[in-house]
C-alpha cells in the first residue's frame, strides 16, 4: 500500500511541475466593436449652440469647431449666459455615463500672450448645470489656459458651457489665442 501511495504522490508532484512549466506565454483573441461617432453622438457628446456662428459642428467630421478669426484688442467677449445657460451657451457637454469630467485648454500658438501666466485667463470655459425645479444655474467648474477644471457629471445630463475670451493687455505683435480644448471622462 505504501508503494502505491508513494508512486501516486510522486506522479502528482511531477504532473504539477510539468503542467506549471508547460508554456511561457499564451495568446487569447477576443473581438472588439469600436464605433466612431460625431461629437454630438459620442460618449461625451458636444453640441454647439445655434446662438453663435463661430461655434459650429464641422459638416465633414462632425467635430465641434470654435473659430474666431479676428477679435478686437483690449476687449472681453462672452458667449453664453451664466444666469440662464439653457437659453444662451457656447456648447453643451452631455456624458453618456456618470463620471468625473476634466477640461483643459492649452495654447498651441505659443506662450501666454498677455504675459500674466497664472493671473488672467484669456480663454475660459465655465461649465454650468441647470436645476429645472427652481430655474437656477450652478457653476460646476472653470477651465482655461491657466488651470484645468473637473466636475462629477450625471449620466445623460446636459452641462452648459459659457466661453469667455479676454483680449485685455494681449501683445498684438505676438497674439495668438489658438489652442486645444481637451475634454476627458
Amino acid at each position: 500500500m505504501q508503494r502505491r501511495t508513494l508512486i501516486a504522490t510522486v506522479g502528482a508532484i511531477m504532473g504539477t511541475g510539468i503542467a506549471a512549466t508547460a508554456y511561457t506565454s499564451a495568446t487569447v483573441t477576443r473581438e472588439a466593436t469600436i464605433g466612431v461617432k460625431t461629437d454630438s453622438e459620442a460618449l461625451i457628446a458636444l453640441d454647439p449652440s445655434t446662438e453663435f456662428t463661430q461655434i459650429t459642428e464641422d459638416a465633414t467630421t462632425g467635430e465641434l469647431l470654435i473659430n474666431f478669426p479676428s477679435l478686437n484688442a483690449n476687449s472681453e467677449f462672452v458667449f453664453g449666459d451664466v444666469a440662464d445657460p439653457t437659453t444662451a451657451n457656447a456648447f453643451t457637454i452631455t456624458p453618456s455615463k456618470g463620471s468625473d469630467v476634466t477640461l483643459s485648454y492649452t495654447f498651441t500658438g505659443g506662450a501666454d500672450p498677455d504675459g500674466s501666466t497664472g493671473t488672467n485667463p484669456n480663454v475660459e470655459f465655465e461649465v454650468l448645470s441647470w436645476n429645472d425645479t427652481d430655474s437656477t444655474a450652478t457653476s460646476e467648474t472653470t477651465a482655461s489656459e491657466e488651470a484645468e477644471g473637473s466636475f462629477t457629471a450625471t449620466a445623460d445630463t446636459p452641462y452648459y458651457v459659457v466661453l469667455t475670451i479676454d483680449t485685455t493687455d494681449v501683445d498684438l505683435s505676438t497674439a495668438d489665442l489658438t489652442g486645444e480644448l481637451t475634454i476627458s471622462a
